[in-house]
């Protein structure tokens, strides 16, 4: 107990030093425990959509990491907002891509879903060799990268005076670093931009082939909430993405979220 208190202080330490409203998130807190001991279901709702909403104002105001996105995650779980409740926690993993509470509560969405898809992790040899692109979260790789470079300018600089041995090494490992570490992350980022990952959040939703409702339909069966899709670019309330399965359509925009 002590040492979760300690964390936590910590943690709301840092969010005062860097700017963040500490206390909009530890009323955050207390509305998210006041909607467990709620007695009606009115009044949980109501206390759970207050939680949200202050979590929702400190993601407006710059706050981004596992916790939080973790945390809003599992309060969208709660209020049974799976396309929101998985977005989250996806977003969650892009920081922290083998916390075990994100992944556990990402399965627990996943499994609440009325479509059910097979989640294909990456194979081959590729994640082995390059663990450190699957394994670290993409903000740790950009700024090893910018970290590494750094170490790379200053050692180099230091070579123009001095070539031990043991500075020549160090110098070729930074720069390799800042290599892998920067390819690793322009990598993500450029995936990123071009397919954007996104939910469906509305409770059912019929892609179509093109942008309009009178293209033809993409798909035998409407999509419910919480699929997972990537967008590769919106053009009015249409938006163009791939859906599960390899399957290319057009989605209404106001239907998902990203």
């Amino acid at each position: 107990m002590f040492q979760r208190f300690f964390i936590l202080a910590l943690f709301l330490t840092a969010l005062t030093i860097f700017g963040y409203d500490a206390g909009t998130l530890m009323t955050a807190e207390e509305e998210s425990r006041l909607a467990l001991e709620a007695k009606t279901p009115e009044e949980a709702a109501a206390h759970l959509d207050t939680a949200v909403c202050l979590y929702e104002t400190a993601g407006q105001e710059g706050l981004a990491n596992a916790a939080f996105f973790g945390n809003l995650g599992s309060l969208y779980l709660r209020k049974g907002d799976l396309g929101r409740a998985i977005l989250n926690l996806k977003k969650g993993l892009l920081f922290a891509p083998r916390d075990p509470r994100l992944q556990a509560d990402l399965n627990q969405a996943r499994q609440l879903r009325a479509d059910h898809f097979a989640e294909e992790p990456p194979s081959g040899v590729l994640p082995t060799l390059a663990f450190f692109h699957y394994d670290f979260g993409y903000p740790l790789r950009v700024n090893l990268a910018i970290g590494t470079w750094i170490g790379f300018l200053l050692t180099a600089l230091w070579l123009l005076w001095r070539r031990p041995l043991w500075l020549c090494a160090l110098a070729v490992f930074l720069g390799i670093a800042a290599l892998l570490f920067g390819s690793s992350a322009a990598i993500t980022a450029y995936d990123l931009k071009q397919n954007t990952p996104a939910v469906i959040t509305a409770q059912e939703t019929l892609p179509r082939k093109g942008d309009g409702e009178a293209y033809t339909p993409a798909t035998s069966a409407p999509l419910h909430a919480g699929t997972e899709i990537t967008v590769h670019r919106t053009r009015g309330e249409w938006s163009y993405a791939t859906l599960p399965g390899g399957i290319p359509a057009w989605i209404k925009t106001d239907d998902l979220a990203k």
